[in-house]
C-alpha cells in the first residue's frame, strides 16, 4: 500500500534519507507519473488495524427432533441458535430444546470439553464433529452447565491434552518428527478427524530469523524458540502421530495468543 506520510500536499519537500529511515521507489503504473514518486512504508511502521480477538463467548446445545444433538460455541448465541432452527426447518426438521451458557471467556476451552463428553456418551455423526446421536438432550445440558465459566490465567491446555513425551495431537501442541519440530494449529476439530491426513502448522526454529511476523515462544522443558507466522505448513498427520511423532509440550495461552495476534497481522498484509 502506496501511503504518504508527510501532509496532503504531496509537493511538499521529502526530508533527507536516512540509514535509519531506507525507502524504496517503484512506478505505479496507471496511477500516474505525479504518484510515482510516493514512498511506500515498510510493513513496520504501518499501524495494526486488526480487530481485537473475541474474548468471551457462549457454548450452546441444541436438541433435533431427528435425534441429533448439536454442541458448539458462538459469539452471539441467539444468532446462532435461530440459524440452526432456520436451516433445520428447510431439511423438514423442527429443533426440540435448546439452551445457551452467558457469556463467559472460558468458552473455547468449555466448546472442547463438551465435545470429549459427547463422543464419550454418544456417537458422533459421519463427517462431523459437532453433531451426535444417542444421547439425551438433558445430561448434555446438565454437563455443559457445570462447566467453569473461567479460564485459567496459567497456562492453554486443549481438551485433548498432550503431555510431554505423549503423542496425542492437540492444537498448541509442539511435535518432533522426523521432517523436524512443528507446532500445531490446526483446530480440535480438524484434529479429531483421522480422515483429514494434512495438518496445518509452524515450522519451530533455535534461531530468529528477524522476520515481522516471526513471534517467540516458550516450549515447556525446552526453552526458547521460534515460529514465523506467515510460513504456514502442512504436515502429514502420520509424521507426528503415535508411530513417528512426539509432544514436546503445550505452548501457555500467552504464546498461542500472540501468534493468533500475528495471523491477523499477516492477513492485513
Amino acid at each position: 500500500m502506496a501511503v504518504w506520510p508527510y501532509g496532503s500536499d504531496q509537493s511538499e519537500k521529502r526530508p533527507p534519507r536516512t540509514a535509519a529511515q531506507p525507502y524504496s521507489e517503484a512506478p505505479l503504473g496507471s496511477l500516474g507519473r505525479a504518484r510515482s514518486n510516493l514512498r511506500l512504508i515498510s510493513p513496520r511502521t504501518v499501524p495494526r488495524r486488526s480487530p481485537p480477538l473475541t474474548r468471551e463467548g457462549f457454548i450452546y446445545v441444541v436438541a433435533f427432533d431427528s435425534g441429533t444433538v448439536k454442541v458448539g460455541q458462538a459469539a452471539d448465541a441467539a444468532t446462532r441458535l435461530a440459524a440452526h432452527r432456520r436451516d433445520a426447518a428447510r431439511h423438514g426438521i423442527k429443533v426440540a430444546a435448546e439452551w445457551s451458557s452467558s457469556s463467559h471467556d472460558a468458552f473455547l476451552a468449555n466448546e472442547r470439553k463438551l465435545i470429549d463428553f459427547c463422543r464419550q456418551k454418544g456417537t458422533p455423526q459421519a463427517g462431523s464433529s459437532e453433531y451426535f446421536i444417542g444421547l439425551e438432550f438433558t445430561e448434555v445440558r446438565d454437563f455443559a452447565a457445570q462447566l467453569s465459566q473461567h479460564n485459567s490465567q496459567t497456562s492453554f491446555i486443549p481438551a485433548h491434552s498432550a503431555e510431554a513425551g505423549t503423542s496425542a495431537l492437540s492444537y498448541g501442541g509442539v511435535y518432533e518428527s522426523p521432517e523436524g519440530v512443528f507446532l500445531l494449529v490446526a483446530s480440535e476439530g480438524i484434529l479429531a478427524h483421522p480422515g483429514r491426513r494434512w495438518l496445518l502448522a509452524l515450522e519451530v526454529r533455535s534461531h530468529d530469523d528477524g522476520d515481522l511476523l516471526t513471534v517467540a515462544i516458550d516450549v515447556p522443558g525446552v526453552g526458547h524458540r521460534y515460529v514465523n507466522t506467515g510460513n504456514i505448513s502442512r504436515i502429514l498427520r502420520d509424521s507426528i502421530g503415535e508411530q513417528s511423532g512426539t509432544c514436546l509440550g503445550i505452548l501457555s495461552a500467552d504464546d498461542m495468543e500472540s501468534i493468533q495476534d500475528m495471523f491477523a497481522v499477516v492477513l492485513d498484509l
